[in-house]
């Protein structure tokens, strides 16, 4: 899975042939940002918001309002949330 490309520093002439060879294939480079994005999709801040939140009130020892994934994303969305499981 390549989500990136390396080259050593102060090597102009390796950057230069790692982005022409991106430049002439646009599926790889597609390819390659599609896989990036799905890297670093845990990184989102509303999700990151929310977990910081819960362990603030788990801190001061009140209830997270925040109770499973899918009571985090409708609460975040301002939807009903149904606590008869």
């Amino acid at each position: 899975h390549t989500n990136g490309w390396l080259v050593p520093a102060g090597q102009e002439a390796a950057f230069v042939r790692v982005a022409v060879d991106l430049a002439q294939s646009p599926s790889l480079l597609s390819q390659a940002r599609d896989q990036a994005r799905s890297r670093v999709a845990h990184l989102d801040w509303q999700l990151i918001a929310m977990q910081v939140e819960t362990l603030m009130l788990q801190a001061v020892g009140t209830e997270a309002a925040f109770m499973c994934p899918e009571d985090d994303k409708a609460l975040w969305e301002g939807r009903a949330v149904s606590r008869g499981r």
